[in-house]
């Protein structure tokens, strides 16, 4: 555990991955809200179609 909190590169990627999903959700909500709300739905839903869960 004291081995990974000493990685840079690391940290880098995950702050890299951490800023370009901030950047793009802002960037959703002010161009489509309701698109960024549908994507973050869970991937399974109540009113889903029965043959849209099982593929």
């Amino acid at each position: 555990l004291a081995a990974m909190a000493n990685y840079p590169g690391g940290w880098l990627y995950l702050g890299e991955m951490i800023a370009a999903s901030a950047i793009f959700g802002l960037h959703m909500l002010r161009i489509d809200p309701g698109l960024l709300r549908e994507r973050l739905r869970p991937p399974m839903q109540k009113d889903q179609p029965l043959a849209d869960k099982l593929v």
